[in-house]
C-alpha cells in the first residue's frame, strides 16, 4: 500500500494444524477405558515493511482437549460413566519490532 510517507507491505503467512488421538480398552473385568486427545495449533507470522524498516509479529496458540472415559458393564444392565476431560489456550507471541535488515558488504581491493 502506498501511504504518505512510502509503500507498506504486510505479509501474514499461517499455518493450521488439528490432530486426533484416541485410545480405546476392553479390559477383563467388563470396563471398556477411552482415553482421547484432541488438538488445534495455529502459527502466524506478520511482517509489515516500511521502507528499510521491518515489524515482525509470530505467535503460537495451541486448544488441547483431553478426556477420559470410563465405563463399566454390569451385569444388571446398568453402564456407569465416570467421565474427566480437560481444556486450555496456551498462547507464546513474539515481536521484533522497527529492525533494519541484515545487509553485508564487503569492498574488495582498496589499500
Amino acid at each position: 500500500m502506498n501511504t504518505s510517507h512510502g509503500r507498506v507491505a504486510t505479509t501474514v503467512d499461517e499455518a493450521v494444524n488439528f490432530s486426533n488421538v484416541t485410545y480405546v480398552a476392553l479390559t477383563a473385568s467388563n470396563e471398556e477405558i477411552q482415553n482421547e486427545v484432541q488438538s488445534s495449533t495455529v502459527d502466524a507470522k506478520t511482517t509489515t515493511r516500511d521502507g528499510f524498516l521491518f515489524d515482525t509479529r509470530e505467535t503460537h496458540f495451541s486448544y488441547p482437549f483431553t478426556i477420559n472415559l470410563s465405563d463399566a458393564f454390569l451385569s444388571n444392565g446398568d453402564v456407569p460413566q465416570l467421565p474427566r476431560s480437560t481444556s486450555n489456550l496456551r498462547r507464546r507471541a513474539r515481536y521484533s519490532g522497527r529492525i533494519f535488515p541484515r545487509v553485508f558488504s564487503r569492498a574488495r581491493g582498496m589499500k
